[in-house]
């Protein structure tokens, strides 16, 4: 029996979204890394301004010498990814991200009409695609096409509200993989992608408020929606 309680978080990622912005990733750079050097202690990676260069491909890449830490700006968006190692308190990570990226938009003036997060949780097992295929799918398809899957996968996806938020797109996206850590191991992935609404964003700028208020109603709602797929067994 899968539940909720058997996924661990691998990794986080925040997005805001930041049309026209004018970049200037030296400017960027100076202003993270006089605060934030001991965190993003790794080689820079800057890509010099070209007329050919889409908006949304990363002009400044810092990370961590260790990969857990991770930051790619451009002139379209702005994205911090934070790879798990041990114990990760995802409002405590969540509320430091923000002031890492609320710094990067007093420095560069950049106005926000998107925001994003995107949580990556994995289960180690043993053979995840006949596991996650008893899960999903009716019996007679068990001993139909679904009888030795090697990979599954899982897409679905649907539209609300979070609490004293916004509206947003809510990604399920559930499938098999081979870990890294450890190496060859086997697991069931889940990535769940909470994102403002594309057709809201024309004329849209969110303040200060708003966006922490979006990832302050974040956490609560991916734990609920993850038990609704994954519930105890008592739940089923």
């Amino acid at each position: 029996m899968l539940t909720a309680k058997d996924f661990d978080l691998v990794e986080c990622q925040v997005t805001l979204f930041t049309p026209a912005l004018q970049f200037l990733p030296n400017k960027v750079l100076v202003a993270l890394l006089a605060e934030w050097g001991e965190v993003f202690n790794g080689d820079p990676i800057v890509i010099p301004a070209s007329p050919n260069l889409p908006p949304g491909v990363p002009r400044l890449t810092l990370m961590s010498k260790d990969s857990r830490y991770r930051i790619q700006a451009s002139a379209a968006r702005v994205d911090l990814f934070r790879v798990k190692d041990g114990e990760l308190c995802l409002p405590e990570h969540l509320d430091w991200t923000l002031g890492v990226l609320f710094r990067y938009l007093g420095v560069t003036n950049g106005g926000v009409n998107r925001v994003a997060a995107v949580l990556k949780r994995a289960a180690a097992l043993e053979d995840p695609a006949k596991l996650l295929a008893g899960h999903f799918c009716k019996e007679k398809w068990l001993h139909g096409p679904l009888n030795r899957p090697q990979e599954f996968e899982l897409h679905a996806h649907k539209v609300f509200k979070l609490p004293n938020s916004v509206a947003i797109n809510s990604w399920f996206r559930c499938k098999t993989v081979t870990l890294v850590d450890p190496p060859e191991q086997r697991a069931a992935l889940v990535e769940q992608d909470f994102n403002t609404l594309a057709q809201e964003a024309e004329g849209r700028e969110f303040s200060e408020a708003e966006i922490r208020e979006f990832f302050a109603s974040a956490p609560p709602e991916f734990d609920k929606v993850l038990s609704m797929y994954f519930p105890e067994e008592s739940d089923v």
